[in-house]
């Protein structure tokens, strides 16, 4: 790859990672509030199904939202909040291989290991940190929260220090990061989107709550 290629591809990856990041965590930070802000409807003998309810203005339009305890009504289209989280993060790997699997320093200049080697540790640590997240999580282990926490902040903690000694400081804490990224993408397309479908299907069913 040509190194005015390179650039170019870093540059337009990395501008599209920014935005589908702002847009992923923006939305997250947005539904956060609203879950803060709802109210209890004025009449719930009549809205049992409502949680909360809230009242929103923004570019001159007025906004009634409700959060339905169960989806009871099936509506003609259902906007579901999930490809900003993958091209969040299908952006950011492709960034990590165009910066430190093709041309930045992926290891310390003493290192001993050649490229190739250094490029499997960092798919490697990818995999890794997902089933080590999800052998805590997923199994009885998480079902003791303060459990579960001590050992993923020692997995953490592990981690940095193991990455520090294969790769260069800035990569290793970009490794880092590209974890809990994985971890938090793979949540998304592989326990809260198929739950809600879930949901949805024994709703369409005719099921209770």
């Amino acid at each position: 790859m040509s190194d005015a290629l390179r650039e170019w591809l870093n540059l337009a990856l990395r501008w599209f990672h920014v935005i589908a990041g702002i847009m992923w965590i923006g939305q997250t930070y947005l539904f956060n509030w609203m879950e803060r802000t709802f109210t209890p409807p004025d009449n719930p003998e009549t809205k049992p199904n409502i949680s909360g309810e809230l009242w929103m203005v923004h570019g001159g339009g007025f906004y009634l939202v409700e959060k339905q305890k169960w989806p009871e009504i099936m509506p003609r289209a259902l906007h579901w909040f999930k490809y900003e989280a993958l091209f969040t993060w299908i952006s950011g790997f492709l960034l990590l291989a165009v910066v430190y699997w093709s041309s930045a320093p992926l290891l310390p200049y003493a290192s001993e290991l050649p490229r190739w080697e250094g490029i499997l540790l960092s798919a490697g640590s990818l995999v890794g940190a997902l089933a080590v997240y999800r052998l805590i999580w997923f199994t009885p282990i998480g079902d003791n929260l303060a459990l579960g926490a001590v050992l993923s902040w020692l997995a953490i903690v592990g981690s940095t220090w193991a990455l520090g000694k294969v790769f260069s400081d800035r990569s290793a804490f970009l490794h880092i990061g590209a974890m809990f990224g994985t971890i938090m993408v793979t949540n998304v397309w592989m326990t809260i989107l198929p739950n809600q479908r879930k949901m949805m299907a024994i709703t369409e069913a005719g099921g209770k709550p």
